[in-house]
């Protein structure tokens, strides 16, 4: 047989490796898988964090204050949107004292510091803290009435017993329960007027049955009166024919009394007609009447000066 010749490993033209470059062996194969370098992470260009060395599997038993530092506490941060800061602590009764700016109102703000005064006047008759007012009828038989046993009283007659924020009740209405809520600072000692009292056995049975006995106040205001309508003695007007407006037969000029005529005025002695410059009047109906302080006024028997 002829000699077999040494096989040589030729490297590709484009390659960079010689051409005397021997082909590696098994053996070296083995030697390089012996000895292995650490692995290294290389940072990204753009990355500002330098390089650092993998940590090596062979090491099993590690420091751990070395390897994982202590652990900072938690810290709860609250988010820009919310209204209250965290923790969230327990919130206090409010100090009582004027109106402050947390209103978007006058008025809204006055609302507010009588709820506050109730609230606060509940609070000292009971002895419960978190006692709050209740401004509807069966609220207010309910939580306030029947579960504690006393009743609102000085309550004026003429304002409605009704929620402040949507019903009839006035900002003079407000002020005025304000008022008598507040104690007089030259007699601290005695109460005031707008308090709470210990209720009856009675009113409470009859409470029971009838929640509008435990109101304070009325539930709806009084009603206005009815005066009448406003062309009373009055000309209708006419049309003739062809849609004109007729003259009337005669001018009708008598006296026209107002609607309401307080007790003061009605109960004025009778004038006397000397005094007055103009003399008295007779209507077509036979009444007489006499001028007297701006308007016309009804002559009786027996009132008229010779």
């Amino acid at each position: 047989m002829a000699c077999r010749q040494a096989l040589r490993f030729v490297s590709h033209p484009l390659s960079s490796d010689p051409y005397s470059h021997p082909a590696p062996s098994h053996h070296d194969f083995a030697a390089q898988r012996a000895v292995r370098q650490p692995l290294r992470f290389v940072s990204h260009p753009l990355s500002s964090a330098p390089e650092q060395q993998a940590p090596s599997h062979r090491v099993r038993h590690h420091d751990s204050d070395t390897q994982h530092p202590a652990r900072r506490p938690l810290r709860f941060v609250s988010h820009p949107l919310s209204f209250e800061p965290y923790p969230r602590h327990a919130s206090a009764r409010p100090v009582l004292g004027p109106p402050d700016n947390s209103y978007s109102s006058k008025p809204g703000a006055e609302r507010g510091w009588l709820r506050s005064l109730l609230d606060e006047a509940i609070a000292e008759q009971t002895g419960v803290g978190d006692a709050k007012m209740q401004w509807t009828v069966m609220s207010f038989c309910e939580k306030v009435f029947l579960r504690f046993g006393i009743k609102l009283v000085g309550w004026p007659p003429h304002i409605p017993f009704q929620n402040l924020s949507d019903g009839p009740v006035t900002v003079d209405d407000i002020r005025e329960l304000i008022g008598l809520c507040e104690r007089d600072s030259a007699r601290p000692s005695e109460p005031a007027k707008l308090r709470f009292v210990a209720a009856t056995p009675e009113e409470l049975r009859a409470a029971r049955s009838d929640a509008t006995r435990a109101c304070p106040g009325p539930l709806f205001p009084p009603a206005s009166p009815s005066h009448g309508y406003d062309n009373i003695g009055r000309r209708a007007l006419r049309l003739d024919e062809d849609g004109r407006p007729t003259q009337p037969r005669y001018e009708r000029n008598g006296p026209k009394s107002a609607k309401v005529i307080s007790d003061e005025e009605d109960g004025e002695p009778s004038v006397n007609v000397a005094e007055e410059d103009l003399p008295p009047m007779v209507t077509q109906w036979g009444v007489r009447m006499l001028w007297c302080h701006g308007v016309w006024r009804y002559i009786g028997e027996g009132e008229l000066s010779d």
